[in-house]
């Protein structure tokens, strides 16, 4: 066995929270193509389902981004209520 360590997934949370915080900003693909941020960032997240294989890796990547969508819809809740002031 070969250990790794990685922070993908923590990277993938990251992805997820700014889907829910920024879905408008636009993306720019390869110096042309801009896409809002919600619309690349979905087709990332269905494209870690097309892996033939359920690494460790590709669940930590589903796994981050499902959390950091859930945090971040949390967090956002309670900034509007003023809870954070």
């Amino acid at each position: 066995y070969v250990l790794m360590i990685g922070a993908s997934g923590a990277i993938s949370g990251v992805l997820g929270m700014y889907l829910v915080l920024f879905p408008q900003n636009k993306v720019v693909i390869a110096g042309r193509e801009t896409l809002p941020s919600s619309i690349y960032l979905m087709l990332w997240f269905v494209s870690q389902f097309a892996v033939s294989d359920a690494t460790v890796a590709t669940v930590a990547h589903i796994a981050g981004f499902i959390a950091g969508v859930v945090v971040a819809f949390i967090l956002s809740k309670v900034w509007e209520r003023g809870s954070f002031e």
